[in-house]
Protein backbone atom coordinates (compact mmCIF):
# COMPACT_ATOMS: atom_id res chain seq x y z
CA UNK A 1 0.00 0.00 0.00
CA UNK A 2 2.84 2.50 0.88
CA UNK A 3 4.35 1.91 -2.66
CA UNK A 4 0.85 2.37 -4.17
CA UNK A 5 0.78 5.67 -2.46
CA UNK A 6 4.02 6.87 -3.28
CA UNK A 7 3.41 6.26 -6.95
CA UNK A 8 0.41 8.18 -6.38
CA UNK A 9 2.30 10.72 -4.74
CA UNK A 10 4.62 10.92 -8.05
CA UNK A 11 2.01 11.47 -10.57
CA UNK A 12 0.18 14.31 -8.28
CA UNK A 13 3.88 15.95 -8.05
CA UNK A 14 4.45 15.36 -11.72
CA UNK A 15 0.63 16.69 -12.37
CA UNK A 16 1.69 19.81 -10.63
CA UNK A 17 5.03 20.50 -12.18
CA UNK A 18 3.27 20.12 -15.84
CA UNK A 19 0.85 23.00 -14.61
CA UNK A 20 3.48 25.31 -13.19
CA UNK A 21 5.20 24.84 -16.51
CA UNK A 22 2.30 25.47 -18.47
CA UNK A 23 1.31 28.53 -16.63
CA UNK A 24 4.62 30.03 -16.38
CA UNK A 25 4.47 29.71 -20.57
CA UNK A 26 1.30 31.31 -20.66
CA UNK A 27 2.76 34.76 -18.19
CA UNK A 28 6.05 34.51 -20.42
CA UNK A 29 3.35 34.95 -23.53
CA UNK A 30 1.05 37.50 -21.95
CA UNK A 31 4.70 39.28 -20.75
CA UNK A 32 6.01 39.14 -24.55
CA UNK A 33 3.13 40.06 -26.02
CA UNK A 34 2.93 43.70 -23.72
CA UNK A 35 6.78 43.98 -23.95
CA UNK A 36 6.53 45.87 -27.78
CA UNK A 37 2.62 47.89 -28.50
CA UNK A 38 2.89 49.71 -31.25
CA UNK A 39 1.28 52.84 -31.50
CA UNK A 40 1.76 54.00 -35.08
CA UNK A 41 3.27 51.87 -37.85
CA UNK A 42 2.49 51.81 -41.31
CA UNK A 43 2.47 47.93 -41.69
CA UNK A 44 -0.87 47.48 -40.81
CA UNK A 45 -0.40 46.89 -36.87
CA UNK A 46 -0.75 50.51 -35.92
CA UNK A 47 -2.28 52.74 -38.74
CA UNK A 48 -3.49 56.02 -38.55
CA UNK A 49 -4.00 59.12 -40.55
CA UNK A 50 -1.26 61.58 -39.95
CA UNK A 51 -0.81 65.50 -40.70
CA UNK A 52 1.81 67.99 -41.03
CA UNK A 53 1.35 71.14 -38.57
CA UNK A 54 3.93 73.68 -39.30
CA UNK A 55 4.36 77.49 -38.19
CA UNK A 56 2.52 78.80 -41.25
CA UNK A 57 -0.55 78.45 -38.85
CA UNK A 58 1.24 81.16 -36.72
CA UNK A 59 3.06 82.95 -39.85
CA UNK A 60 6.13 81.38 -40.11
CA UNK A 61 7.44 80.15 -43.69
CA UNK A 62 8.80 76.60 -42.92
CA UNK A 63 7.32 73.41 -44.34
CA UNK A 64 7.29 69.89 -43.93
CA UNK A 65 5.74 66.90 -46.05
CA UNK A 66 5.04 63.37 -45.14
CA UNK A 67 4.47 60.05 -47.88
CA UNK A 68 4.49 56.21 -46.98
CA UNK A 69 7.32 54.85 -48.62
CA UNK A 70 8.13 50.85 -49.32
CA UNK A 71 8.73 48.73 -46.66
CA UNK A 72 6.65 50.15 -45.59
CA UNK A 73 8.26 53.27 -44.16
CA UNK A 74 6.57 56.70 -43.44
CA UNK A 75 8.96 60.02 -44.67
CA UNK A 76 8.68 63.17 -43.17
CA UNK A 77 11.06 65.93 -44.66
CA UNK A 78 11.33 69.58 -44.59
CA UNK A 79 12.65 72.54 -43.45
CA UNK A 80 12.65 74.76 -40.56
CA UNK A 81 12.79 77.86 -41.62
CA UNK A 82 13.35 82.10 -40.09
CA UNK A 83 10.27 83.15 -38.69
CA UNK A 84 10.92 86.56 -40.23
CA UNK A 85 8.71 88.60 -37.54
CA UNK A 86 10.16 87.06 -34.69
CA UNK A 87 13.77 86.50 -36.19
CA UNK A 88 13.89 83.39 -35.04
CA UNK A 89 13.77 79.42 -36.23
CA UNK A 90 10.00 78.04 -36.85
CA UNK A 91 8.59 74.68 -36.35
CA UNK A 92 7.73 71.39 -38.08
CA UNK A 93 5.04 68.61 -36.80
CA UNK A 94 4.48 65.19 -37.76
CA UNK A 95 1.19 64.17 -35.75
CA UNK A 96 -1.37 61.51 -36.06
CA UNK A 97 -5.06 62.66 -36.14
CA UNK A 98 -7.03 62.18 -32.48
CA UNK A 99 -7.95 58.91 -32.45
CA UNK A 100 -8.32 55.50 -30.06
CA UNK A 101 -4.95 53.95 -29.24
CA UNK A 102 -4.01 50.88 -27.05
CA UNK A 103 -3.80 51.39 -23.18
CA UNK A 104 0.38 50.95 -22.65
CA UNK A 105 0.25 51.61 -18.51
CA UNK A 106 2.35 48.01 -18.74
CA UNK A 107 5.08 49.92 -21.03
CA UNK A 108 8.12 51.53 -19.53
CA UNK A 109 8.84 54.45 -22.59
CA UNK A 110 8.87 55.05 -26.25
CA UNK A 111 10.80 54.23 -28.96
CA UNK A 112 10.92 56.03 -31.87
CA UNK A 113 12.24 53.36 -34.65
CA UNK A 114 14.18 54.82 -37.74
CA UNK A 115 15.47 53.74 -41.21
CA UNK A 116 17.40 56.65 -41.89
CA UNK A 117 18.12 60.62 -41.29
CA UNK A 118 19.52 63.40 -42.53
CA UNK A 119 20.02 67.23 -41.87
CA UNK A 120 18.28 68.82 -38.55
CA UNK A 121 19.31 66.48 -35.57
CA UNK A 122 16.95 68.02 -32.65
CA UNK A 123 13.73 66.72 -32.00
CA UNK A 124 11.14 65.89 -29.63
CA UNK A 125 8.72 62.92 -29.52
CA UNK A 126 5.05 64.29 -28.47
CA UNK A 127 1.96 62.74 -27.07
CA UNK A 128 -1.89 63.80 -26.49
CA UNK A 129 -3.43 62.62 -23.53
CA UNK A 130 -8.04 63.15 -23.70
CA UNK A 131 -9.18 65.37 -21.89
CA UNK A 132 -5.45 66.85 -20.90
CA UNK A 133 -3.98 67.85 -24.26
CA UNK A 134 -5.27 70.50 -27.61
CA UNK A 135 -3.83 71.26 -30.15
CA UNK A 136 -1.47 73.42 -28.96
CA UNK A 137 -1.10 71.62 -25.65
CA UNK A 138 1.04 68.07 -25.40
CA UNK A 139 3.66 65.94 -23.58
CA UNK A 140 6.62 66.10 -25.56
CA UNK A 141 10.14 64.95 -25.22
CA UNK A 142 13.36 66.50 -26.17
CA UNK A 143 16.40 63.86 -28.23
CA UNK A 144 19.06 64.58 -30.53
CA UNK A 145 20.18 62.29 -33.99
CA UNK A 146 23.75 61.96 -34.73
CA UNK A 147 24.77 65.16 -36.55
CA UNK A 148 24.93 64.98 -40.49
CA UNK A 149 24.59 67.93 -43.43
CA UNK A 150 21.66 67.23 -45.43
CA UNK A 151 23.02 66.01 -48.10
CA UNK A 152 24.53 62.97 -46.09
CA UNK A 153 21.55 60.52 -44.89
CA UNK A 154 22.32 57.45 -42.41
CA UNK A 155 20.84 54.89 -43.85
CA UNK A 156 20.89 52.72 -41.03
CA UNK A 157 18.27 51.34 -38.42
CA UNK A 158 18.16 53.12 -34.82
CA UNK A 159 16.38 53.22 -32.09
CA UNK A 160 15.32 56.41 -29.92
CA UNK A 161 14.20 55.21 -26.63
CA UNK A 162 12.48 57.76 -24.16
CA UNK A 163 10.67 56.54 -21.00
CA UNK A 164 7.77 58.41 -20.01
CA UNK A 165 8.78 60.05 -17.31
CA UNK A 166 10.78 61.91 -19.31
CA UNK A 167 7.77 63.68 -21.12
CA UNK A 168 6.97 66.98 -19.87
CA UNK A 169 3.21 68.76 -20.36
CA UNK A 170 4.02 71.74 -23.14
CA UNK A 171 2.09 74.97 -24.52
CA UNK A 172 3.29 76.19 -27.72
CA UNK A 173 6.55 74.66 -26.85
CA UNK A 174 7.21 75.95 -23.55
CA UNK A 175 6.80 73.87 -20.09
CA UNK A 176 3.28 74.11 -18.52
CA UNK A 177 2.02 72.79 -14.91
CA UNK A 178 -0.02 69.52 -14.95
CA UNK A 179 -0.12 65.96 -14.33
CA UNK A 180 2.49 63.40 -15.30
CA UNK A 181 1.93 61.76 -19.00
CA UNK A 182 2.65 58.11 -16.92
CA UNK A 183 -0.32 58.63 -15.17
CA UNK A 184 -2.44 58.81 -18.00
CA UNK A 185 -0.94 56.30 -20.63
CA UNK A 186 -4.19 54.48 -21.32
CA UNK A 187 -5.70 57.41 -22.39
CA UNK A 188 -3.16 58.53 -25.16
CA UNK A 189 -5.05 59.86 -28.42
CA UNK A 190 -2.45 60.97 -30.34
CA UNK A 191 1.64 60.51 -31.28
CA UNK A 192 3.96 63.16 -33.12
CA UNK A 193 7.20 64.19 -33.92
CA UNK A 194 8.95 68.06 -34.14
CA UNK A 195 11.41 69.50 -34.92
CA UNK A 196 11.98 73.34 -33.75
CA UNK A 197 14.56 75.98 -32.55
CA UNK A 198 16.83 75.26 -35.56
CA UNK A 199 16.68 76.61 -39.06
CA UNK A 200 17.74 73.87 -42.01
CA UNK A 201 16.13 71.08 -43.72
CA UNK A 202 15.79 67.27 -42.37
CA UNK A 203 14.26 63.88 -43.42
CA UNK A 204 13.27 61.15 -40.95
CA UNK A 205 12.09 57.35 -42.25
CA UNK A 206 10.04 56.47 -39.83
CA UNK A 207 9.55 52.36 -39.20
CA UNK A 208 7.25 53.33 -36.52
CA UNK A 209 6.30 54.63 -32.99
CA UNK A 210 6.49 51.82 -30.37
CA UNK A 211 5.43 51.47 -26.30
CA UNK A 212 7.87 49.24 -24.70
CA UNK A 213 8.78 47.82 -21.39
CA UNK A 214 12.29 48.04 -21.26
Amino acid sequence: RSTADGEASKKRMARLSLSSVLCALVMATRLGAAAEIPLLTWDGAATHPVRTVDDPVMGGGSESFFRVADAPVGVWEGEVKIVSFLQAPGFCTLRSESGLFPDVRRTQALELRLRGSSGLQNYSLQIGVEGITSSQEVYAANFQLAQTSPSHQIKEERVVNVPWSAFTLTFRGKPHAGPRLSDHLDKINRVGVGTSGVAGKFKLEINGFVAVSE
